[in-house]
């Protein structure tokens, strides 16, 4: 309304009515932003950017959580407020947030940038492995990383192990310290593993690979002498019969022959033979042997030291990792200084420590086989004489067949070794094995472990993939022309048709706990039965240490 007023009075009038003052709804003019340190922990603040609109406008926050490129981005549970704590679930992705507001008229939203990304510390999936399925003295091994998740790049360091022939009790080598290693005579009947550490910003991870089989020593073929050139006579001279070498009573270490002056070679061993010198079998005369009768002893009283009881024993078959053990008591050895020594064929044994004086003596100690000298000699320290000493005679036979098994934890599962060692030809065997410790069969195919023969006379070991066939297709493993057969049957595994002279047959097999369940760390123990045609049906156990 306007008024006009003057000398003469004043006149009021009303403008014509202006249109409707329509409100505005929300609308982004700068998006939201993100603002806080992106470390494991740390807390993020949203800032709700700039908006038009009618005011008073009101925000509301959500939290979503990205990949590590920004998108595929998801709704973060309960994360609705103007700030937002990373946890480990946001590691290796992004983060952003989605900003509503609204006014009496309506509402929009809008998404900030992603966040730096966070990353994810290194977790391996596939266990590094060395490429090589006969490693020998002299070879270089290199390892494969194996596969790894988490934020990369990683970096990557190594350490290489010596194991003992299952792949137990490894220490580190001093220096080897890249991917690759070349093998010494040292390695020599050992299992190899890399210990694999993988670094990024995150952190670190540690993990071991798969043990190498047992490193291989190859002896050299000995140089063929020459045939000597033949000189004719005119008349042979009759030379007299030699007098035949009367048989020893105990046996013995085989004689070299005129041909060859070092042990026969994967390719020498003819059928009918002895398969103990198949290279990396367990049955080698250096390898096992066989204390006849398992336990020798002898008690005597010792003049001014008291009785003295000297026992040699073992549990079974002599091998590096259980060898011969030999102890020595003394009735009065708390109250008197003693020393013991102990002598085998002549060589001094390292003796441990009272009360027992342990000493081991393992085959590549006793070397041959048949008659050892074992001698105590029992001494009291300050009298100037020695006791008389005390002799067993130990009597060794050769090992004619060795089962071993092994089981250990994987990343993923646990693993299961059996092995039979030989001297003669193995073509059936019948495993007795818990349920427990063997995969389930699943509506797929797939490869649950691998097998392993040494043949007489083939440079190659022959590997196998065992597969386990889906459910309801049979219990196989492994069947295919040429090859074993291995298959489930009641109560364990049954390998036939084993190649013609295989030394040594070796069932590798895996358990994945997300398939078969857990594996619990329960001592079971282990039967196989060594069938042979026309021969007896031989039947050993052991009890393998529980995995830890």
């Amino acid at each position: 309304m306007v008024t006009a007023a003057n000398d003469g009075g004043e006149v009021a009038e009303s403008a014509a009515a202006s249109a409707v003052v329509v409100a505005s709804a929300p609308a982004d003019t700068v998006p939201p932003a993100v603002s806080g340190a992106v470390v494991l922990g740390g807390t993020l603040t949203a800032s709700p950017g700039t908006w038009s609109g009618t005011p008073t406008l009101s925000y509301e926050y959500q939290w979503q959580r990205c990949d590590a490129d920004g998108a595929n981005c998801v709704d973060i549970a309960g994360a609705t407020d103007p700030t937002y704590t990373l946890d480990a679930a946001d590691q290796g992705h992004t983060v952003v947030v989605v900003v509503t507001a609204t006014n009496g008229v309506g509402g929009d939203t809008s998404t900030s940038a992603p966040s730096v990304l966070l990353p994810a510390p290194p977790l391996n999936a596939t266990r590094p492995a060395v490429d090589n399925p006969e490693p020998t003295v002299g070879d270089t091994l290199t390892v494969d990383d194996g596969t790894w998740t988490g934020t990369g790049p990683f970096d990557y360091e190594y350490q290489w192990q010596r194991c003992d022939f299952f792949g137990a009790n490894c220490v580190d080598i001093v220096g080897e310290t890249t991917d690759s290693y070349t093998l010494t005579d040292e390695d020599a009947g050992h299992v190899l593993t890399v210990v694999v550490t993988a670094t990024n910003d995150a952190g670190q991870a540690t993990t071991t690979s798969v043990p190498t089989p047992a490193v291989v020593l190859v002896t050299p073929k000995p140089t063929p002498t020459p045939s000597p050139t033949v000189t004719p006579t005119p008349t042979p001279t009759a030379t007299p019969r030699p007098t035949a070498t009367p048989t020893p009573a105990h046996p013995g270490p085989r004689p070299p022959t005129a041909t060859a002056t070092a042990p026969p070679l994967l390719g020498s061993t003819p059928d009918g033979l002895d398969l103990g010198n198949v290279p990396g079998s367990l049955v080698a005369d250096t390898s096992c042997q066989q204390l006849a009768g398992n336990a020798k002893y002898r008690r005597l009283a010792l003049r001014g030291i008291g009785t003295v009881r000297v026992r040699a024993y073992t549990a079974g078959p002599a091998t590096k990792l259980t060898p011969i053990l030999v102890t020595t008591q003394i009735s009065h050895a708390k109250t008197m200084r003693v020393s013991v020594r102990y002598t085998l064929d002549g060589r001094k044994l390292r003796v441990g420590r009272k009360p027992r004086y342990k000493a081991a003596i393992a085959p590549s100690r006793l070397q041959r086989l048949g008659v050892h000298k074992l001698k105590a000699t029992v001494a009291r320290k300050g009298k100037g004489k020695r006791a008389k000493p005390i002799v067993l005679k130990l009597k060794t036979v050769s090992c004619r067949t060795l089962f071993t098994a092994q089981r250990w934890r994987t990343t993923a599962g646990a693993g299961l070794r059996l092995r039979i060692d030989s001297r003669t030809a193995l073509s059936r065997l019948a495993f007795k094995v818990p349920t427990a410790l063997l995969p389930r069969q699943t509506a797929k195919r797939r490869t649950v472990g691998f097998m392993r023969v040494f043949v007489a006379g083939q440079a190659k070991r022959k590997r196998y993939a065992l597969k386990l066939a889906p459910r309801r297709h049979g219990k196989l493993l492994l069947k295919a022309a040429g090859r074993p057969l291995v298959r489930y049957v009641r109560g364990g595994l049954e390998v036939r048709g084993l190649p013609a002279r295989s030394a040594v047959a070796e069932l590798t097999i895996y358990r994945v706990t997300k398939r078969d369940g857990v594996t619990r760390p329960k001592r079971y123990r282990l039967r196989v039965q060594v069938l042979r045609p026309g021969a007896r049906t031989l039947q050993l156990s052991v009890r393998p240490r529980a995995p830890r």
